[in-house]
């Protein structure tokens, strides 16, 4: 287990790394104060997860997680020492996994890097034996976490994915709210923005159209369902292609 620590005051990395090594004993954390510096870090070491804390100056706590999602879908849990809900919701929404405020125990830290770590990890979600599931052009290959449109990898990230697949499983059925935003950001913010955030996301990625869907329909107050072709095709029309992007 490699976690990447960005921008934390001495007291907050050593709770941390604490936590950490409640779960992992053979942690092998990666520390640095810079945003910039992490970035690189990020780049060329891979690791499993990052923990930021948004106290540099010289980048903003939203500009370092566009950055960090402009190439990676690396598990990203932010830490805040004043945090307020608008930017945890902000956050969220441009692609962290988690929002943690000051101040917070060892417990309850670690809690929250389990769950982050869990989730990031595809617990819950398909099995490596699964068939890839198609409806029209649209496959989703649940061995490799990706999808494609014909026949192109989709550049979904870890979110995007499990939204995709969960509407997809659920096809002509209406996944209500709840059950989109539980396994992903549970009750600690008003999820409604981000929902409808992804759902399009999603839309553009599938080349969709919300007045017109051809893929996902919004049902009023209720939630979501995948439309999609009435059958599935009976071919996948060409090689699944692993790729190294978003997934």
């Amino acid at each position: 287990m490699r976690v990447l620590l960005i921008g934390m005051d001495s007291e907050t990395e050593e709770t941390v790394l604490l936590s950490l090594r409640l779960r992992w004993p053979d942690v092998q954390p990666l520390v640095t104060s810079e945003a910039e510096t992490g970035l690189s870090l990020l780049e060329q070491e891979s690791p499993d997860m990052v923990i930021l804390q948004p106290r540099s100056s010289e980048m903003s706590l939203s500009k370092v997680i566009q950055e960090i999602r402009g190439f990676s879908d690396v598990a990203l849990v932010v830490l805040a020492e004043k945090g307020d809900e608008k930017e945890e919701i902000k956050a969220l929404e441009l692609g962290a996994d988690d929002y943690v405020r000051s101040p917070f125990s060892f417990g309850g830290l670690l809690a929250r890097l389990v769950a982050v770590h869990r989730r990031c990890q595809g617990t819950g979600f398909p099995q490596s034996l699964e068939p890839p599931i198609q409806y029209g052009s649209l496959l989703i290959n649940p061995a490799t976490y990706e999808a494609f449109m014909d026949g192109n990898p989709l550049a979904l990230t870890a979110t995007e994915y499990r939204l995709l697949y969960l509407l997809v499983k659920n096809k002509g059925g209406v996944v209500p709210h709840g059950m989109i935003a539980q396994p992903i950001w549970g009750d600690r913010v008003d999820s409604g923005p981000l929902i409808k955030k992804y759902i399009q996301r999603l839309r553009q990625k599938l080349g969709d159209d919300s007045q017109n869907p051809q893929w996902i329909a919004n049902v009023q107050g209720i939630g979501y369902k995948f439309i999609g072709p009435s059958a599935p095709a009976e071919s996948v029309g060409g090689p699944i292609v692993s790729t190294n992007g978003h997934h």
